[in-house]
């Protein structure tokens, strides 16, 4: 498991603030993910504090959907 941090997309640009995600597989800074509840993002920081994340509360953080296929994200 990988802890993250992402953006989401809205009208083809990151937008918003940065919120931080589980994902089962290895995604880095750049990857195109899909999010919880169907939204697109994008990976801004991988690999993130495990202390932070302690303090904030593990069982809050959700999981990605996963990364999304190479030619979906060209098309956002």
């Amino acid at each position: 498991m990988q802890l993250i941090k992402a953006k989401y997309i809205k009208n083809g640009k990151p937008s918003g603030g940065i919120y931080t995600f589980r994902s089962a597989e290895l995604v880095v800074p750049g990857d195109k993910v899909l999010l919880p509840g169907g939204g697109h993002g994008i990976v801004v920081e991988g690999e993130i504090d495990m202390e932070w994340v302690k303090s904030y509360g593990e069982e809050n953080i959700k999981f990605i959907d996963g990364k999304e296929p190479a030619d979906e994200a060209q098309e956002i």
